[in-house]
């Protein structure tokens, strides 16, 4: 354990509608590769701290060293901060982001590493993103909401671009515009 190599980079956590390609998953991937695994035990959970000495990643590695299993990242206060599982060295399945605070900031549900869905939520609780993923980008029905909980937009996107018609809504749910892609 000792011969491990520190883990330097964080995940980044924030999406939203027309967001860049989706490369949080390649750093995790990327950034829990960066050690030594000629001295690894492969049948258990593998520990990597920030330089400060507090747990960042945990997770379990297959005999041929690529991550395999259940994954979690910690933030330095020790709380959660996500968890998902990996297969062959790739994200799949549900995953869970969190707030420092220990409230859900947003779940991705990845089908085979780059196409599923997203939703992602404020720091109340309330729903403020939802839409599908492909290729590791937004893609198709998108849906954005007020911290109150209204509709604040909704229409489709391809390839991170919003495509078709919008429609555009006030926090009192009326709507207020109609925008053509």
């Amino acid at each position: 354990m000792k011969r491990l190599l520190p883990i330097l980079l964080l995940l980044p956590f924030i999406f939203s509608c027309g967001s860049r390609k989706n490369s949080e998953n390649e750093q995790l991937i990327n950034e829990t590769n960066l050690i030594d695994k000629k001295e690894m035990a492969w049948d258990e959970i593998q520990n990597f701290n920030y330089p400060s000495g507090e747990l960042q990643f945990q997770g379990n590695y297959s005999v041929d060293g690529r991550q395999q299993g259940l994954w979690k990242e910690y933030h330095k206060n020790g709380q959660l901060r996500a968890e998902g599982n990996i297969l062959d060295g790739k994200l799949i399945g549900l995953w869970k982001y969190y707030y420092e605070n220990g409230q859900i900031e947003r779940e991705t549900d990845i089908s085979d590493g780059n196409n599923g869905y997203v939703k992602k939520y404020f720091k109340n609780g309330k729903l403020s993103f939802q839409g599908g993923m492909k290729d590791g980008v937004d893609d198709g029905l998108c849906k954005s909401y007020y911290e109150n909980g209204q509709l604040k937009a909704i229409g489709n996107i391809k390839n991170s671009k919003g495509v078709g018609v919008w429609k555009i809504y006030n926090q009192d749910g009326q709507l207020i515009e109609e925008k053509y892609y």
